[in-house]
């Protein structure tokens, strides 16, 4: 039985799940174990990988910026029209180095590729731990569905740049 008809049948609070946030939670799970797999070591944690891959990936990057529409999906629901007042610091950021560069690039006060590469692993980071170590009530999960698609996005297009994963299972 797939993981969102075990849910559907068997979580009460699941009802109002739609179908769309289970696939996209699911997409973005497996977009991570495979980015994982393809992008991490044992040795470094997670985000000096995330940095030094973003550095990599920003001198093989095309000179059209595919990452643009992800940014602007991002600009718009942490920083700008925001009726509620900022949502940025639902993000969570435990560091401040971290906080400060998502901040520089979500309002535009950094332009450099490689930190907006950065800026968006980070931000995909913070929704796979979020995910896994967050907040366990399943039924918000019906209001992140356009963060992972964006978060699985952002995954894809590294790894096509970075080409990483080619060599998995080789």
């Amino acid at each position: 039985m797939l993981a969102a008809q075990w849910i559907k049948e068997n979580i009460n609070e699941s009802a109002s799940l739609s179908n769309e946030s289970l696939s996209s939670v699911s997409s973005f799970t497996l977009m991570w174990a495979v980015f994982e797999a393809s992008e991490s070591d044992p040795i470094h944690n997670m985000v000096t990988q995330i940095q030094r891959l973003s550095i990599r990936v920003a001198n093989e990057m095309p000179p059209i910026d595919f990452l643009d529409d992800i940014l602007q999906f991002w600009q718009n629901r942490y920083i700008q029209n925001n009726a509620k007042g900022s949502r940025f610091e639902h993000l969570g950021f435990s560091e401040h180095e971290q906080e400060e560069l998502v901040f520089s690039i979500l309002t535009e006060q950094s332009v450099n590729l490689a930190d907006k590469i950065h800026a968006l692993l980070l931000i995909t980071y913070r929704f796979r731990n979020n995910l896994f170590h967050g907040n366990k009530d399943i039924t918000l999960l019906e209001d992140q569905t356009e963060n992972f698609n964006n978060a699985s996005l952002v995954l894809q297009r590294v790894m096509l740049i970075s080409r990483r994963y080619l060599y998995l299972g080789a």
